[in-house]
C-alpha cells in the first residue's frame, strides 16, 4: 500500500501543475490584444480547470489517506512490523502537501524498526516526525503528534527526546485543548506516567490493574497496543504466581500478535511454563 501511496502522491502533484499550467495559459489569453473577445472563451475554461483541480485533489487526498491507512494498519492491526519495515525507505519518497498521512506513517516506520532493533533507522523516522511536528500549527494535531513522538522516543529509548515531547504535551494539554486527541493524548500521558511510578515500586498487582485499565480503554482496531498490553500484563501476573492468568495473556499475545517481539516472547514463555508443569508431573 506504500507504493500506492506514493503513487497517489505523485498524481496530486501532477494535477497540481497541470492547473498551473492551465491559469498561466488563461492569463496571457486575457492579455492578449482581444482579450475581451477571448475572456467569453477562456472564463468557462479556467472555471472548469479551477473545478477540475478541486474535484481531483479532494479524490486524490482521500484515496492518500486510505492508503496510508492501508498501509500502517499492517503494523497496527497485523502486528506485522517485519512487513511494515520491509517497505519504510519508500516513505522517504513522497512527502505530501497536506494532512496527517505522511506522520502518522512516519510514526509506524519507527515503531517497526524499533521493534526490529534497527534503532539506527528508526531514529532517522523520528527526527523527521520532528521536524513536522515543528512545522504543525494545527492545535489538535499537534497533541495528537506529541502522543505519537512521546511514545517513539520510549520505543527508541531515548529518555531525553522523551522528557521533551512530555513536556510539548502537557503544556499544549494546558492550554485547556479538548476533543478526542486531547482527551486520549491526555490517558496516554498519565498512563505512562503512571506506569514509570509502579514500575519503580515494584507494584506487580497495581501494574495488572493499569493494563486491565487501558486495555478496556482500547479501540477494536488497537490490535497492536492489547497485544503489547497483554503480554505486559501477563508478566505482572507470572510474577504474581498466577499462572493461569499469565497464560492467557500469552497465548493471546501469541494468537495476535504477528511478528511482535513480545509475540515470539510469549511463545517462549508458554513453552517453559508448559516445560516446567511436565517436569512438575513427571516428579
Amino acid at each position: 500500500m506504500l507504493r500506492v501511496y506514493n503513487v497517489v502522491g505523485v498524481a496530486k502533484t501532477s494535477v497540481a501543475a497541470v492547473s498551473v499550467v492551465c491559469f498561466v495559459a488563461c492569463c496571457f489569453a486575457f492579455g492578449a490584444p482581444d482579450g475581451v473577445l477571448r475572456a467569453e472563451l477562456v472564463a468557462p475554461v479556467l472555471l472548469a480547470c479551477i473545478a477540475f483541480q478541486a474535484v481531483a485533489l479532494f479524490l486524490l487526498s482521500a484515496a492518500e489517506s486510505k492508503a496510508a491507512a492501508s498501509a500502517i494498519a499492517v503494523l497496527d492491526k497485523d502486528c506485522d512490523p517485519v512487513s511494515f519495515a520491509k517497505d519504510a525507505a519508500r516513505i522517504r519518497r513522497h512527502r505530501p502537501s497536506v494532512g496527517p498521512a505522511y506522520f502518522l506513517l512516519l510514526h509506524a516506520a519507527a515503531v517497526s524498526l524499533a521493534c526490529l532493533g534497527r534503532f539506527e533507522e528508526a531514529g532517522s523516522f523520528f527526527r523527521r516526525m520532528e521536524i513536522e511536528f515543528l512545522g504543525e500549527r494545527n492545535g489538535a494535531e499537534r497533541i495528537r503528534e506529541a502522543a505519537f513522538l512521546c511514545d517513539a522516543a520510549r520505543r527508541l529509548r531515548d529518555p531525553d527526546g522523551l522528557e521533551r515531547y512530555r513536556s510539548f504535551l502537557v503544556g499544549l494539554l494546558r492550554d485547556g485543548r479538548a476533543g478526542e486527541d486531547a482527551s486520549r493524548a491526555r490517558r496516554l500521558v498519565e498512563a505512562a506516567d503512571e506506569r514509570e511510578r509502579l514500575e519503580a515500586a515494584g507494584d506487580a498487582a497495581g501494574l495488572v490493574s493499569l493494563c486491565e485499565a487501558q486495555i478496556a480503554s482500547l479501540r477494536e482496531w488497537d490490535v497492536r497496543e492489547r497485544v503489547e498490553l497483554e503480554f505486559a500484563r501477563a508478566e505482572q501476573l507470572e510474577a504474581l504466581g498466577d499462572l493461569a492468568g499469565a497464560s492467557e495473556g500469552y497465548a493471546y499475545a501469541v494468537e495476535r500478535g504477528g511478528s511482535l517481539p513480545c509475540a515470539r516472547e510469549a511463545r517462549a514463555r508458554l513453552e517453559g511454563m508448559a516445560a516446567q508443569t511436565a517436569r512438575g508431573g513427571a516428579s
